[in-house]
């Protein structure tokens, strides 16, 4: 007898679950970013973190600010921005953070002509930034970040990702996997 989709996910599925628990897997990952934060103390760094659901992206950096000693700032980017490296100098006013978090490069309007200029200035960031950068991006922007802006993109390790439980993916090859099995009668 196959189980019912209510005695499978009894609560799990409601809207107020994925709003209030974070799945291990995201667990493990806002602990990975909390380290790689504090062994780039004093140096800049490029982090990039991944994920495709805006409330979560913020739910994940108030956790962040919230078990980290550090003082980690956010800097919300307008659609309208044009350059990252002068947005960034001018919204801290020489007044550096410990970590930087940037949210919203997604929404600017002229996203590639944005990451064309950040990749020209890149050493301008090692420069002048002695501090990690942490960049939310989605996987469209990811894509467009790796393509236009390669050497910035370099600067930066693997990605880490955080998921939505309930919409929870990976691309593996050109395969789409999902981290269950449909079960069958």
């Amino acid at each position: 007898m196959a189980p019912n989709s209510e005695q499978s996910f009894p609560q799990e599925n409601s809207l107020h679950y994925f709003q209030t628990n974070l799945s291990s897997e995201n667990e493990r990952s806002l602990l990975r970013l909390n380290r790689a934060i504090n062994l780039s103390q004093g140096e800049f760094s490029l982090i990039l973190c991944v994920c495709n659901v805006p409330t979560l992206r913020k739910r994940i950096t108030k956790q962040l600010q919230d078990i980290s000693s550090l003082k980690i700032r956010e800097l919300h980017l307008s659609p309208s921005v044009n350059t990252l490296f002068s947005t960034v100098k001018t919204a801290l006013n020489n007044r550096y953070p410990d970590a930087l978090v940037i949210l919203g490069l997604e929404s600017v309007v002229n996203l590639d002509d944005l990451l064309s200029a950040t990749n020209l200035v890149r050493e301008l960031f090692a420069q002048e930034f002695t501090f990690p950068l942490i960049l939310w991006v989605n996987d469209d922007t990811l894509i467009k970040l790796a393509r236009i802006s390669t050497d910035f993109r370099s600067w930066s390790g693997s990605s880490i990702r955080f998921a939505s439980s309930c919409s929870q993916y990976r691309f593996e090859g050109s395969y789409l996997t999902l981290p269950y099995q449909i079960a069958t009668a």
